[in-house]
């Protein structure tokens, strides 16, 4: 059973989520340019600020675990069944994201470049095909990744109860958050671009706010709800 306590802290995990979002996008910024050289961008993953971004990132995957978990037990009924289901995507995304977080900040930012400063050339050429070769693997893991996430949201939305009204707050977030990952997936593994690279990047801090603060509402007012009906 969800208790008005873990409303609660999935609530406030949502404004921390926010919170860990924007410093990643204020890291972002202060890295190379993209048309500077791989080694400069690898190099800078390995500053204080990138791996205390990717600290942030990997704890916030278990963060995101909980309120999914929060979300599809939240409202008891007669689609337990889809509710699972739901969740087991929304599993699927999170292990994939802390195995590939890991590895990028286990060996990728911390080991990879200390060796390679302690390199001679030519094995500092074998440890940057190291790095080019887990971007890759990195890169086609994401499907699996984020269309999980999509089916679990889809599931999610379509079961959700419609009634009390505030509902459709969530089922609306659920909703977005499917079709966001389904264009993204369209463009990135079938090469029809219907949402590009530089759009989704200018997007996605927003789509992060207008998605967690609405979760973060939704959760939050839950909790007040069951308080005033118990005074």
């Amino acid at each position: 059973m969800i208790t008005s306590g873990m409303r609660k802290g999935a609530g406030i995990l949502c404004i921390t989520y926010m919170a860990v979002q924007s410093f990643q996008w204020w890291v972002f910024s202060k890295a190379p340019l993209p048309e500077s050289s791989g080694i400069k961008d690898f190099l800078f993953s390995a500053e204080p600020i990138s791996v205390v971004r990717s600290w942030l990132m990997l704890l916030s995957m278990f963060a995101l675990f909980f309120i999914f978990f929060v979300l599809c037990f939240d409202q008891p009924g007669k689609n337990k069944a889809w509710n699972f289901i739901a969740f087991c995507g929304f599993s699927v995304f999170c292990l994939l994201e802390v195995i590939l977080r890991s590895i990028e900040l286990f060996y990728t930012q911390i080991q990879l470049p200390g060796e390679y400063l302690a390199a001679s050339t030519a094995q500092q050429e074998i440890i940057l095909s190291y790095v080019i070769q887990f971007q890759k693997i990195q890169g086609a893991l994401y499907f699996p990744l984020g269309f999980s996430q999509m089916l679990g949201s889809f599931i999610l939305a379509l079961v959700f109860p419609a009634t009390p009204q505030r509902n459709y707050v969530i089922k609306a977030v659920l909703y977005f958050n499917g079709i966001r990952l389904l264009l993204r997936t369209i463009t990135g593994y079938l090469g029809v671009e219907l949402f590009p690279d530089p759009i989704y990047g200018t997007l996605y801090l927003p789509m992060v706010y207008l998605m967690f603060g609405l979760k973060a509402w939704w959760l939050l007012a839950q909790r007040k709800s069951a308080q005033a009906v118990i005074s």
